[in-house]
C-alpha cells in the first residue's frame, strides 16, 4: 500500500505541478476524504523514492 502511496503522491506532483509536501499533504486529504486507514509516507520517504521513481504521464 506504501508504494501505491507514494507513486500517487509523485503523479499529483507532476500532474498538478506541485511542490513535493504540497503533493503529500493533498494525498493525506484524499485519503481521509475516502475513509482509507492507509498511513500516509512521511516527505523524506517521498523524497528518497522521488530520486529513483521515475513518473511519466502519457499526453
Amino acid at each position: 500500500m506504501t508504494f501505491a502511496v507514494i507513486q500517487t503522491a509523485l503523479t499529483l506532483k507532476v500532474l498538478f505541478k506541485l511542490a513535493l509536501r504540497q503533493a503529500r499533504g493533498l494525498v493525506c486529504s484524499v485519503l481521509k476524504l475516502l475513509g482509507l486507514d492507509w498511513p500516509a509516507p512521511y516527505f523524506s520517504t517521498v523524497s528518497r523514492w522521488q530520486a529513483t521513481l521515475a513518473v511519466n504521464i502519457p499526453v
